[in-house]
């Protein structure tokens, strides 16, 4: 028996200020941390502006080659998996998780968990093309499926499979109306007696 907590390897894309990212990192600061801690495994390129939170917190950060290259891809990542003999391997990387997944097991990694967090949408027609051509292999490499939402789940998994919701968790402390700081920040942007309307996020069908 060991007290060290379990590792669980996050396959993320690309790790930069995205939507799935901030999802992860919600649960990542919120859950026991000395009995489960995440590794993140992240294409090159990333920015991954949460690095210095993530080593904080007493998590790992892989980078591994892009999955357009794929035998490098999967070289990269089942080395990893094996170096540090993960048991969850947890790829929210959508329809493309076949590929983290594929390496998970033959790795011999017990429980593959894919997450997927979309849908087709309108104007994507190249990751549309993508995710239509690889929702087909979706359920054959993890033993364990998950998506964001009912539809999300049924999109990529299909109406009669079983998987499990994990709703998008958010710290509701952090959006309380709070009067004074909306009338400093209406007061520093110049926006005092006008109409705002805000939105977060990129400007695309889902959103």
């Amino acid at each position: 028996m060991t007290n060290e907590p379990i590792r669980i390897a996050q396959m993320m894309t690309d790790m930069n200020f995205g939507g799935v990212e901030m999802v992860v990192m919600n649960y990542y600061r919120n859950i026991d941390r000395t009995k489960v801690q995440f590794d993140f495994i992240v294409l090159e390129g990333s920015t991954i502006p949460q690095r210095e939170e993530i080593e904080a917190l007493g998590g790992r950060i892989y980078i591994v080659p892009r999955y357009t290259h794929l035998i490098q891809y999967e070289k990269a990542i089942q080395k990893i998996f094996k170096e540090n003999d993960y048991k969850i391997v947890h790829s929210h990387m959508n329809t493309l998780g076949i590929f983290s997944l594929y390496g998970a097991k033959k790795a011999g990694v017990p429980v593959r968990i894919l997450h997927n967090h979309s849908t087709a949408g309108k104007g994507e027609t190249k990751k549309n093309i993508i995710k239509y051509i690889l929702r087909p292999f979706a359920k054959i490499y993890p033993t364990h499926l998950c998506a964001c939402s009912k539809y999300a789940g049924e999109w990529v998994y299909g109406k009669n499979t079983e998987f499990k919701v994990f709703n998008n968790a958010i710290d509701l402390d952090k959006f309380k109306y709070n009067e004074v700081v909306r009338n400093e920040l209406r007061k520093e942007l110049d926006i005092e007696k006008k109409f705002v309307i805000g939105h977060i996020g990129r400007f695309c069908y889902q959103k």
